[in-house]
């Protein structure tokens, strides 16, 4: 039994790095749709051989061995507030999917289930880890990632200069996925232009932080084109929630820089002077990548209908929400039939139908656009309740070890990763009011997200490191 401990304690951080770059290429690979038709070619081959496995249920498969080896190796850290409040919310997931069995009693049970997963793996390993564990993982994430979201960004982008505009059918399972320019947004391969963007904004931001840690000049050249591809496809994909989520960052940064980092800080005034200053190169640059690309592209294919290319169709004086109002307001009133506890995770869709087969949600199948709103969906009042009190509390305890973190118990690698974590944080939370990208199981954003909170959870706390 010790010889197996040992073991463990030697390779399970190597295990949980291999899962996190397979979940990584293949949760990033089935958001493009050529790497998402490979991905389905390669599942219906291990359905044919296994009749049960594909590679959607290995990842999820090895998400439980992962969270069993997280809690072998925190297990002086599993019973606190935090994951007290965590297994709260599971209850009441569960409580709801038994309460509202009649809309999809297993199906709610089977999704409530990876909700939590998901947010335990990322968040208990962002908390409990040690600076050089994290950033172990952390560097070797980022390197996997930028191979899937490079190929997707360059095809976007090539797709745009050759005026490419295509909605079809794609990949083995029958995917259908706009391509392309569509609607005065370039889609690209990318199945959804909004969360693309936002990936390529976490995968900026974590190449800001890595960068300096790079000895290769070739990996250093590699990171700032990566740099380069994601700023033009954010700029030409036309979301509107990244580019909120863009600014709100690079104010807080701007504070920061200006205020908390120096020992002689500058006046509020001077800040909010540099604030303006940071907004306004912010706008400027979306402008001069939008002709400069859009220069190229009518030298590339002349024959395009260049002032209409980015009018959005979505966003007008009578809808600039592009239908969230509508949305919001259908999910709200069908939260007023269950306001305790909610729907589950996926049962509200099949409580509209009953309710109305006729409804626009129905119709259309729309999530909530909103992941603050899911919460109330899924788990009630209970479940909004339980989630404030779990990331108020996180909040408020990090901003004061952060007051504390000139401290000799806290490292300047630690303080450096937490900025980088927090910066991730409110670019998510901001890009959350307009997208439901938090609460649903594991996704890409989700994984960093649910990380990054993790690390500022962790942030000044006197731990054993338990890295590999």
């Amino acid at each position: 039994m010790k010889k197996i401990a040992e073991l463990i304690d030697r390779v399970w951080l190597k295990i949980v790095l291999a899962y996190l770059i397979y979940s990584t290429l293949y949760l990033l690979g089935s958001r493009v749709a050529l790497t998402l038709t490979a991905e389905d070619m390669v599942s219906e081959y291990l359905r044919k051989i296994t009749g049960v496995l594909d590679l959607y249920r290995i990842m999820y498969l090895g998400g439980a061995l992962v969270a069993v080896l997280i809690i072998y190796k925190t297990r002086k850290y599993i019973m606190t507030f935090d994951i007290l409040m965590l297994a709260l919310f599971g209850v009441i997931l569960l409580a709801a999917a038994v309460w509202m069995r009649e809309y999809g009693l297993s199906e709610n049970i089977i999704e409530s289930t990876k909700i939590i997963l998901a947010i335990f793996i990322c968040f208990q390993l962002g908390k409990c880890l040690d600076a050089s564990s994290r950033e172990y993982l952390w560097k070797r994430v980022i390197f996997w990632s930028l191979f899937i979201w490079n190929l997707g960004c360059i095809l976007a982008i090539w797709m745009y200069m050759i005026n490419y505009q295509g909605a079809f059918v794609f990949s083995a399972n029958h995917h259908f996925i706009r391509q392309g320019i569509m609607e005065g947004r370039l889609f690209g391969m990318f199945s959804d232009p909004n969360s693309a963007a936002m990936i390529a904004l976490l995968l900026i931001i974590g190449i800001i932080w890595s960068y300096r840690k790079l000895s290769s000049r070739l990996l250093k050249i590699y990171y700032v084109a990566s740099t380069v591809l994601y700023v033009i496809y954010i700029t030409m994909s036309g979301s509107r929630s990244t580019i909120v989520a863009v600014i709100i960052v690079s104010v807080v940064a701007v504070f920061y820089r200006m205020r908390l980092s120096k020992n002689d800080p500058l006046s509020l005034g001077k800040t909010l002077l540099c604030e303006l200053a940071a907004v306004a190169i912010l706008v400027a640059a979306y402008f001069v990548i939008l002709f400069c690309v859009q220069t190229v592209g009518m030298w590339v294919e002349p024959d395009r209908a260049t002032e209409e290319e980015f009018i959005r169709e979505d966003a007008n004086f009578e809808d600039i929400s592009n239908s969230r109002f509508k949305i919001w307001g259908e999910y709200l009133t069908l939260w007023k039939d269950e306001p305790v506890v909610g729907f589950s995770a996926k049962g509200v869709l099949h409580y509209a139908e009953a309710k109305d087969p006729q409804a626009y949600l129905v119709e259309h199948q729309y999530t909530t656009h909103n992941s603050y709103l899911m919460v109330l969906i899924e788990g009630g009042v209970l479940g909004v309740i339980v989630m404030f009190i779990f990331l108020l509390g996180i909040l408020k305890r990090w901003f004061m070890a952060f007051k504390e973190r000139k401290s000799p118990d806290i490292s300047g690698a630690e303080t450096g990763f937490m900025l980088l974590s927090f910066c991730c944080v409110l670019g998510m939370l901001a890009f959350c009011v307009f997208m439901d990208n938090i609460f649903n199981g594991l996704r890409y954003e989700n994984v960093v997200f649910w990380f990054c909170f993790g690390t500022m959870a962790g942030y000044g706390m006197k731990k054993e490191a338990i890295g590999g």
